[in-house]
C-alpha cells in the first residue's frame, strides 16, 4: 500500500491532567492503603504477583518500513522484516482487554507470517503491569503456545508505560535484541502462581532469534501484533 512508511514517531508528554486521569481509572501505580510509596524504579513489575498498575513515562520512537524495491533503489540494507501482522478490536470495555480478541490477534499474526507457534523464538510483551491486563496476555500466550511458550520480555518493567510511544519504543528494543542475539530482562519480577511463563527474570539472556512476536494492546479492545524476522 506504500513504498515507505515512518511507523511510530509518536511521543507521550508527561503532564498532570493525563496522569491524574490514569490514576482515577486505577490504571496507574499506587501503593497499598497505608503503605509508603516505593521508588519509581521498583514499581513497574509486569507479570509479577505484586504488580499494582503501570508507571506513566515519556518517550518517542520511529521505525522506517520500506518495500524491497524502495530499499534497493535507495541503497538501504534491511536487517529485519515484518513477516506477519494482525489487528483485532472488540470495543468490549474502556480499558480492560478481552481474552479471545487478544488471543485471536496473536494467532492471526503468526498465521499471516505462514508460521506455526513453535517457530516463534521470543515474545516482546505489551505487559503494562496491571492485574487484569497482564493475566489476559499471559493466558492468551499460554493458549496459543501451550507448553512451548517462548521466553517473554516485558520492557515496561524498565522504562514504564509511554502510552502511544510504547509499541514503537519496544519494537526498536526488540529489533536491537534480535540483531544482538539478546533478550532484555523483565525486572522487579516476583512469580505469580496464576501466570506460568518464562519472563527472563534472571537478567539479559543470550538467545538467537529469527522470529519474534511483538504484542501491542490499546484502550477500547484495540490490539495489534507483529511477527518480525531477522534477515541478516
Amino acid at each position: 500500500m506504500a513504498d515507505v512508511v515512518i511507523g511510530g514517531a509518536v511521543d507521550f508528554p508527561l503532564v498532570e491532567p493525563i496522569v491524574a486521569g490514569f490514576a482515577t481509572m486505577n490504571g496507574a501505580y499506587r501503593p497499598k492503603e497505608g503503605q509508603p510509596h516505593e521508588p519509581p524504579e521498583k514499581t513497574s513489575r509486569p507479570f509479577s504477583a505484586t504488580r499494582r498498575g503501570f508507571v506513566v513515562s515519556e518517550g518517542a520512537g520511529a521505525i522506517i518500513i520500506a518495500t524491497d524495491e524502495f530499499a534497493r533503489a535507495h541503497g538501504l540494507k534491511p536487517k529485519i522484516e515484518i513477516a506477519g501482522w494482525a489487528m483485532t478490536s472488540d470495543a468490549g470495555h474502556f480499558v480492560a482487554p478481552k481474552l479471545d480478541t487478544v488471543q485471536r490477534c496473536i494467532s492471526e499474526a503468526i498465521s499471516n507470517a505462514n508460521l506455526k507457534p513453535q517457530d516463534i523464538n521470543s515474545v516482546n510483551a505489551h505487559a503494562t503491569s496491571t492485574k487484569i491486563g497482564d493475566k489476559v496476555e499471559a493466558d492468551a500466550l499460554t493458549n496459543v503456545f501451550g507448553r512451548e511458550t517462548p521466553p517473554v520480555s516485558a520492557n515496561k518493567s524498565q522504562v514504564g508505560h509511554a502510552m502511544g510511544a510504547s509499541s514503537a519504543l519496544e519494537t526498536i528494543f526488540a529489533m536491537e535484541g534480535m540483531l544482538g542475539d539478546v533478550l532484555l530482562p523483565t525486572i522487579n519480577y516476583l512469580p505469580d502462581p496464576e501466570i506460568n511463563i518464562d519472563c527472563v527474570a534472571e537478567g539479559a539472556r543470550k538467545l538467537p532469534q529469527e522470529f519474534l512476536l511483538k504484542n501491542a494492546f490499546g484502550f477500547g479492545g484495540c490490539n495489534s501484533c507483529l511477527v518480525l524476522r531477522r534477515i541478516v
